[in-house]
């Protein structure tokens, strides 16, 4: 069944899926490796062909199949090679921070492959949030707020808590009013970015 996706930052449950294209490193540019997938738009990647494949279509070689179609995905959001993880954080998570603060639950997380810039990506999303939180501390000072923080990573399916130092796996829960936790997890209050670095 197939669920209607809403824009970012209304105040009702939606998924909100992007994808980001990363840039080749520099050893993948001096290794002469290619990007495979392009934004066609700002909703649509698709593949693209690589210089081996369009030299064996130009040779006649039928062998890869080149009459086929290419795949292109669709997501609510594609972000291509050029765009810097400003753009990322403004259109994909600017809203979930502006209404976690208004009391709405949201989550941002970044789902990729090794080496695929997930870090990267998060380092620039989790330093504009903080200033944001703040900002909105700071402009709403009339209310009282109560900041913690939690970090973790799943990592082959087990979940490790990464602001402390025992690397010990945490377990999942469900608990009846807070919905699924992991058992364990740090939780630090915070009550500036500068607590956060």
């Amino acid at each position: 069944k197939k669920k209607t996706v809403n824009r970012i930052g209304a105040k009702n449950e939606k998924f909100w899926v992007g994808v980001r294209i990363r840039p080749l490193s520099s050893l993948e540019l001096v290794s002469n490796e290619q990007i495979i997938w392009k934004a066609s738009s700002l909703n649509i990647i698709e593949q693209v062909e690589t210089s081996q494949e369009c030299e064996e279509r130009k040779g006649g070689n039928p062998k890869n199949g080149f009459d086929k179609m290419r795949t292109k995905i669709s997501f609510d959001r594609v972000f291509s090679e050029v765009e810097d993880s400003q753009a990322v954080y403004s259109e994909a998570a600017r809203g979930i921070v502006t209404s976690g603060m208004e009391g709405v639950n949201g989550t941002v997380f970044a789902y990729g492959q090794t080496s695929s810039g997930k870090t990267f990506t998060m380092h620039t999303i989790v330093n504009n949030a903080s200033n944001d939180v703040f900002d909105f501390i700071q402009a709403n000072f009339t209310r009282e707020f109560l900041i913690r923080i939690s970090a973790f990573e799943i990592y082959n399916e087990v979940v490790y808590d990464l602001l402390s130092d025992n690397r010990v796996p945490l377990r999942l829960m469900d608990d009846p009013e807070r919905g699924t936790v992991a058992e364990g997890l740090t939780e630090t209050p915070v009550v500036s970015v500068a607590d956060l670095n």
